[in-house]
């Protein structure tokens, strides 16, 4: 497995990923329009040619923002999440960003595990932040440079 930048031509894969990890996915037009963004940027995970799973993550100034991570539903568990948001931080610390912040369900124990793993935080609660359900999200934030000291 590797993990690279993601190219348009990820696209139709990003999309099935999406629609088959979220309740309520991005659309096509909202995952194209990242691509077409100055300070978005996606890493896909490959896997014998085929992408597995992918990051939408972008750095504003010193931000980094986590927009998603999925993995395709029958390559989970085999730290294909973990690589990713690995990759996604040493991205952000190479663009000089401070702090990274995340949303994540409060039901999705797999991604907040993850997450704690790499050292996020919880910092609050949003009140019914998604739809499809109506569920709140909690938001994370990692000190990259606190992290890039631990390790």
């Amino acid at each position: 497995m590797t993990v690279r930048l993601g190219a348009l031509g990820d696209l139709a894969a990003i999309c099935a990923i999406e629609d088959a990890s979220f309740s309520d996915p991005w659309s096509e037009a909202d995952l194209r329009r990242a691509f077409d963004s100055e300070i978005c940027r996606y890493l896909v995970a490959e896997d014998g040619g085929d992408v597995v799973g992918y990051a939408l993550f972008s750095v504003l100034y010193e931000d980094a923002e986590i927009m998603s991570v999925a993995v395709a539903p029958e390559c989970r568990r085999a730290g294909i999440g973990g690589a990713l948001l690995r990759r996604v931080l040493e991205c952000a610390a190479v663009a000089e960003a401070e702090t990274a912040f995340l949303e994540v369900r409060a039901s999705n124990s797999a991604a907040l595990a993850l997450y704690e793993k790499f050292g996020f935080r919880r910092i609050r609660t949003v009140k019914s932040y998604y739809r499809r359900p109506t569920e709140d999200a909690v938001v994370m934030a990692l000190d990259l440079a606190e992290a890039r000291a631990a390790t």
